[in-house]
Formats: C-alpha cells, structure tokens, sequence
C-alpha cells in the first residue's frame, strides 16, 4: 500500500515516548514483547497533510544535525580540558 507520507516525519512520529508507551502497553509475551498489527493500528497518531509534514520533518532533522555538531564539539572542548589538566598539574 503506498501512502503519500513522509518517512522522516513517520519515523520521529513513532520515536515518541506517548507513542512507545502505548506500543508497550499493548505487547505481549516477556522474553520477546511483541506487538500484533491488529493492536498497533488501535495506537491513535495524528497525520497532518504532506506539507506539514515535510516541514516538521525538516526542521527536526536540522535539530538533529545541530545536535550532533554541538556534541562533537562538546567532545573537543573536553578532550582539550584533560590535554590541558593533564599538562598543567603533572604528577
């Protein structure tokens, strides 16, 4: 069945803890929880038109992006503090 949807969108749409919350309340089994087609279309999810949807999915990815940029640099600037410590107050 093809679908105008936007996969982006869909994919942080299901990524929401109200949505794995309700994902988890109707699993079954407890070594291996799973969840049958019939209870996951009973999970109620609110589309907007493809437009909308492009948008919303757009402006999380750059979020995304700006995230991941943020935390290597994070990552630096930590890196640079223990080369500094590490050199300043030698053992």
């Amino acid at each position: 069945m093809k679908t105008n949807n936007n996969p982006s969108f869909i994919y942080f749409l299901i990524n929401q803890p109200d949505f794995n919350n309700h994902v988890m309340m109707r699993c079954t089994g407890t070594s291996y929880p799973a969840i049958s087609g019939n209870e996951l279309s009973k999970i109620p999810i609110s589309i907007c038109t493809r437009k909308e949807q492009d948008k919303i999915a757009m402006l999380l990815s750059r979020l995304d992006q700006k995230i991941k940029t943020e935390k290597r640099l994070l990552n630096q600037f930590e890196a640079q503090k223990n080369y500094l410590l590490q050199n300043l107050f030698p053992k």
